[in-house]
């Protein structure tokens, strides 16, 4: 059987398949790792929600109760500590949310780039494929008319 002359495009194309799947894997690794990032900031975003819940109430209670002067600036000033820490949680809420997002579309392209190379290494074996199935053919035909040849001298010198 005859080299088939399409060989280097089907190894490119077989490369091409496999860094694009690699490349598909490490974005799915980065958005799965980027939307676990945004759980663990919604959960410190939640979790500050429900201190800052707290620090109002006592807050609150202590001006009931009548409380003044430094105990109660002293918890004015760790409420707003408070305010400012749940503050930053939700601003780290949205740059991971940002970061997830960026993750998704990197990952969506990745998957569009994996089956753009199985498409293209699915037609160079279908081709590959027919080639090979000419070559046979070719081959067969070339044994029978070898064949043919020889039982036609032999018939021709057996008169």
């Amino acid at each position: 059987m005859a080299n088939y002359e399409l060989e280097t495009l089907w190894e490119l194309r077989r490369e091409a398949r496999s860094e694009t799947e690699g490349a598909y894997a490490a974005a799915l690794s980065a958005y799965h790792l980027a939307s676990r990032e945004v759980e663990f900031a919604r959960s410190d975003e939640e979790g500050g929600i429900e201190e800052l819940r707290r620090w109002r109430a006592r807050f609150n209670e202590a001006l009931q109760k009548g409380t003044y002067g430094g105990a109660l600036q002293s918890m004015k000033r760790h409420l707003e500590g408070v305010k400012m820490d749940l503050e930053e949680a939700r601003e780290r809420v949205r740059r991971a949310e940002e970061a997830e997002s960026e993750a998704r579309r990197t990952m969506r392209r990745a998957h569009e780039a994996m089956l753009a190379a199985v498409r293209e290494l699915k037609a160079v074996e279908k081709h590959r494929e027919k080639w090979a199935a000419e070559e046979a053919r070719k081959e067969q035909r070339k044994a029978t008319d070898q064949m043919d040849e020889v039982a036609a001298r032999q018939w021709r010198e057996g008169r």
